[in-house]
Parts: C-alpha cells; sequence; structure tokens
C-alpha cells in the first residue's frame, strides 16, 4: 500500500460559526508543512529540565504562529469603518528551514476582536488542514 500525502498548496475556505451575515467573511487557509510545525511547536515549548513531563506551552502565541503561517487571505473582512480590509503578507527566514510566506502583523491584528476565540477556531481549522483524515490515511 502506497503512503498517501497531504497537498501542501491547497487551500480550504473557511468561515465562523459565529458568522451569521448574509455576507461572511471568508478565510483562505493553507496548510502547514511539517518543518513549519515541528519550529511552531519547539519554540513553544518549555521542558523543565528537573520534570520533563511537565513541559509549559505558550498556546495562545502558538495558534497566532498557527494563523500566521496557514493563512493565505481572506474576503470580505471589514474594518470598524465597514472598509474592507486588505490581506498582505511577508517574508519571514527561519532558521534550517529558510524562507516562508506569512500573514504580515498588520494583517495579523485585523484578527483581534479583544477574544482569541477566533484566533484559535482559525488555528485548528489550520491544523486539521495540515494532516490527514482518518478515510485518507487508510488509502
Amino acid at each position: 500500500m502506497a503512503i498517501t500525502t497531504i497537498n501542501s498548496d491547497a487551500v480550504i475556505e473557511y468561515s465562523l460559526p459565529s458568522d451569521t451575515s448574509e455576507d461572511k467573511t471568508i478565510f483562505l487557509l493553507g496548510s502547514l508543512d511539517s518543518f513549519v510545525r515541528a519550529h511552531i511547536f519547539e519554540n513553544h515549548q518549555d521542558v523543565n529540565a528537573n520534570e520533563p513531563v511537565k513541559t509549559q506551552v505558550a498556546t495562545n502565541h502558538m495558534f497566532y504562529e498557527f494563523v500566521r503561517f496557514g493563512l493565505k487571505g481572506w474576503r470580505h473582512l471589514l474594518n470598524i469603518d465597514g472598509q474592507e480590509v486588505q490581506f498582505k503578507t511577508e517574508e519571514v527566514n527561519l532558521s534550517r528551514i529558510g524562507k516562508r510566506t506569512v500573514a504580515s502583523e498588520e494583517s495579523m491584528k485585523y484578527l483581534d476582536n479583544g477574544s482569541l476565540e477566533n484566533l484559535y477556531k482559525i488555528g485548528t481549522e489550520i491544523i486539521n488542514h495540515s494532516r490527514l483524515s482518518v478515510d485518507e490515511a487508510k488509502n
């Protein structure tokens, strides 16, 4: 049986369950390759040398990074004045990995609505999109 892999170039559309408007905001989500996932996990874990079982994870910033690396764009995201916000990217250089195009810090600020809930939901979708489903893994 052949090994099945994810399509790292695939982009899916996602809207938040709480967005019930007729003209929903659509987030374009890509997947995170294994190098980027490992980089994010490694940079957000603090292993206690005396008690290695008690690893601490900086969860909020980790999800911020999931979204920053996995968000590929959006449609119908409006600012406080009702104007559509342009999605911008920038390049970052990761040690041992190389350059990656990510959502800009400016774009990420537009996702802040005073709650981390939306960040967690979008980040969770990106992580789910970055791995095979049970049925896909069987093939």
